[in-house]
C-alpha cells in the first residue's frame, strides 16, 4: 500500500463484507525542536491523514516509535493529540506493565517511552486493551517491542458488518 512516506508502512487487511483494516508500523522523526524537525514531524502525521483520508471506513491500527511522551506539552506531541482526536483515534497506554519505557540509553541511563499503538476506536474489543512492552529475546535495538492484541471484526460471507461503510466527505479538513 502506498504512503508517500518512507517512515511509514502499512499493509490493509481486506474484507469484502466489513470495513477493511489498515495497519501501519511508524517511525516518527526526532523531534529536537528545530524547524527541519518539526516539518518532517508534521509531513509525517500528514501521511497518516492521508493514509485515512484515502480509506475512509476503514479501522486503523498505528504503531511505532512516536518520539514523544503520551500527551507531551511540545508541539510535535500536540500534533499527535490533534491527529487522534480529529479521526476518533486512541493512544493506547502500557497498562500495568512493570516498565515504564521503551527506548534505553543504558550508559547514560536515559530512559523513556516513546513507543505507542494508535488505532480506531472501533477496533477495540475491550475499554482497557493496553500495550504490552516485549523484552523477550536477544533485541540489539536501543528500542524494546512493544505488542498489543487485537480481535478484528471477521465476516461471514453475508456480513455482519456494513458491506459498504457510509462514505463521508471531510470538509472540515479541507484547506
Amino acid at each position: 500500500m502506498v504512503t508517500d512516506n518512507p517512515r511509514i508502512t502499512s499493509v490493509c487487511l481486506m474484507n469484502a463484507n466489513c470495513a477493511d483494516a489498515i495497519i501501519s508500523s511508524i517511525y516518527m522523526p526526532w523531534c529536537d525542536r528545530s524547524m527541519d524537525q518539526i516539518a518532517d514531524y508534521e509531513d509525517t502525521i500528514g501521511c497518516m491523514q492521508s493514509i485515512i483520508d484515502r480509506h475512509i471506513g476503514c479501522s486503523f491500527i498505528f504503531g511505532g516509535d512516536l518520539n514523544v511522551f503520551k500527551l507531551s506539552p511540545g508541539l510535535c506531541g500536540r500534533h499527535v493529540v490533534n491527529f487522534c482526536v480529529a479521526n476518533d483515534i486512541l493512544w493506547l497506554s502500557s497498562g500495568n506493565d512493570p516498565l515504564d519505557y521503551t527506548y534505553h540509553d543504558d550508559v547514560n541511563q536515559h530512559y523513556s517511552l516513546l513507543d505507542y499503538f494508535l488505532c480506531s476506536s472501533t477496533v477495540l474489543s475491550e475499554v482497557n486493551i493496553h500495550a504490552c512492552i516485549f523484552t523477550d529475546g536477544d533485541n540489539p535495538s536501543d528500542h524494546l517491542a512493544i505488542t498489543c492484541y487485537f480481535e478484528l471484526q471477521i465476516c461471514s460471507e453475508k456480513g455482519h458488518g456494513d458491506a459498504n461503510p457510509k462514505k463521508k466527505m471531510c470538509w472540515e479538513k479541507v484547506i
